[in-house]
């Protein structure tokens, strides 16, 4: 594995946590400048404000072209109509895990049996 494919991997894993921390850092180290002056001189003059700005566009970034394989949103009349979709999305995307929320288990046998196939076929 690539050292690229590593860093990817951990990023992956871990962004809502790192993400989530540097939203945490920032906040607190505005809250904290705001209250002790010589904290606030040395977070502009070490550029510590430009450095958590950067850090937060790039979380953005991630999360948006993470977000360009979500299919578009769409409304069927009812389950019947929707679970062709459903299918069709699960052959094309073949994802490795699934977050299922469902009112009632009794509709979803036709996905959980699509989604063990394409898990089978997968390389």
């Amino acid at each position: 594995m690539s050292t690229y494919e590593k860093v990817r991997h951990f990023l992956d894993t871990y962004i809502v946590r790192i993400g989530s921390s540097i939203i945490i850092l920032a906040v607190g180290a505005a809250i904290a400048a705001a209250f002790i002056p010589p904290l606030e001189n040395f977070l502009v003059s070490q550029r510590v404000y430009e450095v958590l700005i950067i850090a937060l566009l790039v979380d953005i970034t991630i999360r948006l072209v993470d977000m360009r394989d979500v299919p578009p949103l769409q409304i069927t009349k009812d389950q019947s109509e929707a679970i062709p979709v459903l299918i069709q999305h699960i052959r094309k995307k073949r994802p490795e895990t699934v977050k299922m929320f469902e009112y009632s288990t009794y509709t979803i046998g036709e996905l959980l049996k699509e989604l063990r196939e394409q898990q089978q076929i997968s390389p």
